[in-house]
């Protein structure tokens, strides 16, 4: 079995396992959250949602993906100029395929729709991975700045869970930022190897376009601009966590709404079901818990805002995918195990921001 046959099979054994581990996980979670509330109070704080609020938040869910579309066009540039619009439906198919897909392969599968842009797999994932990290680090800043103004103090798993997200994301962009740096040495390897090992050329060669993906940070003008543009978008997920509680009753200052949203997204890191089922209402009920929020409530929130997270965007994305190709007759998009074997042509431009 040669090494690329041997890496397909051992991706085919560990997928199963990702999806079992989540499912326990996700299983556990809603175990623990059904011994702590009454299903009946949790119905009626349900049936006392504020419609026009939800459908506020829900719109406020749209601004902030349409920004971080925004965002990851800017990080896209200095590899091909694409206009957000260009960017946006392979944003929300991304978006909708890790509602449906474990570990998160929803990022991979927006790194392999990005050939159809005429961006390489390789490099627009290098831009997913900074995106992440810098995602990574507002939530971990978020979190770490919001905690003195609690009203109570936070559960000591949070602020380690914190610290150690801190750690990761920054170790992360670092490595990131020397493999940029590092990059003629980097082609000297890739050279050397290719040479001696056959079977590994194309895998490094997808490498090298995975360094071409990491040009954005080079340009200070445009990196400031990828910062700025994430403010944005966390300022809108902050206003749909607030309008989403508010229409459940529950009223949070915004250093509330910020700290619970962040927690929250902390919590995607967590071995979980697709879809994040039961992991994200477990840490919601948990974070709304500081506020004094009864559990009941704290459920019917949780669960009306991952509804409003997954339910239209999982819509949305299936329209999109039709209209691309990606699902139906016409389908016209590579298959996601090609991701690195079948590079598109990249255009290169220079941008100082």
């Amino acid at each position: 079995m040669s090494g690329g046959e041997g890496a397909r099979g051992r991706s085919r054994l560990t997928g199963p396992l990702q999806m079992l581990l989540g499912v326990a996980v996700s299983a556990a979670a809603i175990w623990l959250l059904l011994r702590q509330v009454d299903l009946r109070l949790v119905g009626r704080a349900l049936a006392q949602a504020q419609l026009p609020l939800l459908l506020l938040a829900t719109a406020m869910y749209f601004v902030s993906m349409t920004l971080r579309a925004w965002r990851w066009s800017v990080l896209l540039r200095p590899i091909k100029p694409l206009g957000w619009r260009r960017v946006w439906p392979v944003t929300a198919m991304g978006y909708a395929g890790n509602l449906v897909l474990p570990a998160r392969l929803g990022e991979l599968l927006r790194a392999a729709l990005m050939r159809t842009r005429g961006v390489s797999a390789g490099a627009a994932l290098a831009t997913i991975a900074t995106e992440r990290m810098v995602d990574g680090l507002t939530t971990v800043g978020i979190v770490l700045a919001t905690t003195p103004l609690l009203p109570e103090s936070a559960p000591p798993w949070l602020i380690s869970a914190g610290r150690v997200a801190l750690v990761v994301f920054g170790a992360g962009l670092l490595i990131l930022i020397a493999m940029l740096l590092a990059r003629p040495l980097v082609e000297r390897i890739v050279a050397s190897v290719s040479a001696r090992v056959g079977w590994l050329a194309k895998p490094a060669g997808w490498a090298l376009r995975f360094l071409d993906g990491l040009a954005v940070l080079r340009s200070p003008g445009l990196l400031a601009r990828v910062l700025a543009i994430t403010a944005l978008a966390w300022a809108a997920s902050i206003t749909e966590y607030w309008l989403a509680m508010a229409a459940m009753g529950v009223r949070l200052p915004p250093a509330g709404a910020a700290f619970s949203i962040s927690a929250i997204g902390l919590s995607s890191a967590i071995p979980a079901a697709p879809g994040y089922v039961g992991t994200q209402e477990l840490v919601g009920v948990a974070v709304l818990g500081l506020w004094g929020v009864p559990a009941e409530t704290a459920l019917a929130a949780s669960l009306a805002f991952h509804v409003i997270e997954i339910v239209p965007i999982g819509l949305v994305g299936l329209v999109v995918a039709w209209r691309e190709g990606v699902l139906g007759p016409r389908r016209r998009v590579p298959p996601l195990e090609t991701i690195a074997v079948e590079p598109a042509v990249t255009a290169r431009t220079e941008d100082a921001g």
